[in-house]
């Protein structure tokens, strides 16, 4: 655990949120509550996450809110808690509120083709299960793969996506084990700035993030709440704190949950 900006303590930072009339924590899903599989569907939590947050989302004056580059689908079917939780699926381009309701942001007809077109080149090169289709953004992962097919997978990819992304006006980004394209316009920072907008002033906040896709999130968070990088080398980052799962995370989020009970 280490601090990556002077003038915090988490001892003061834990009582003040026990004070505050609403408590959010905000969370990325992938490589910050779960760790990295090559079978995405087993992505799993951390031993003993998913208790510490069923704990959390139930308190009063609280709220868990998941925001992930997954869709919602996915997201619910691998992370399961009794409690309601509001989750935001492909970066923001959808979102699950508590109550049930279901919104999707709609894409264009331009945007849908480039999409497609990657799906395409990889059905005829035979490379349909590195490749995720999502609502507004298509990835090639080559996380476990061999050096050979790991090498393949980047060059190709590269040409082909990097042609998508001008002919339709699709931003393209590496993560930890691949590449996405995406439709501009929303990302994790929108999603945030929604969630700081319901909730209102006075919320005590924290988000939890690993990859360069929470960047957007813990720049529009500010000095708003605490920003937290999860994972086990440190980068470059705009957040406040960087936490090494799992241990580090698990007595973070049970600090967070005892300051809930007081």
């Amino acid at each position: 655990m280490k601090w990556l900006r002077d003038g915090h303590s988490l001892d003061r930072f834990f009582s003040e949120l026990h004070e505050a009339k609403l408590r959010v924590l905000i969370t990325d899903y992938d490589g910050t509550l779960a760790p990295f599989v090559i079978e995405r569907d087993r992505a799993k939590p951390y031993a003993g996450l998913s208790e510490l947050l069923e704990e959390i989302a139930r308190a009063e004056r609280s709220r868990l809110i998941i925001i992930s580059g997954r869709t919602i689908e996915d997201l619910t079917g691998i992370f399961r808690i009794e409690s309601p939780v509001e989750i935001w699926g492909t970066h923001g381009w959808e979102r699950l509120g508590v109550d049930g309701e279901r919104a999707t942001w709609p894409i264009s007809d331009t945007h849908q083709h480039a999409i497609e077109s990657v799906r395409e080149w990889a059905r005829k090169q035979g490379l349909e299960k590195h490749v995720e289709t999502k609502h507004a953004s298509v990835a090639v992962h080559w996380r476990g793969t061999d050096s050979r097919q790991r090498e393949r997978l980047q060059n190709e990819s590269a040409t082909i996506m990097k042609r998508a992304a001008d002919e339709g006006g699709l931003e393209l980004h590496q993560f930890d084990g691949g590449r996405e394209l995406r439709v501009p316009g929303r990302d994790k920072g929108v999603a945030v700035k929604q969630v700081l907008k319901d909730v209102g002033d006075g919320a005590f906040i924290s988000y939890l993030g690993d990859d360069t896709t929470d960047e957007d999130a813990f720049n529009v968070i500010g000095e708003r709440g605490l920003r937290v990088l999860v994972r086990n080398e440190p980068r470059e980052t705009a957040a406040d704190l960087w936490l090494r799962p799992p241990r580090e995370l698990r007595r973070f989020l049970e600090r967070w949950r005892d300051a809930l009970a007081g």
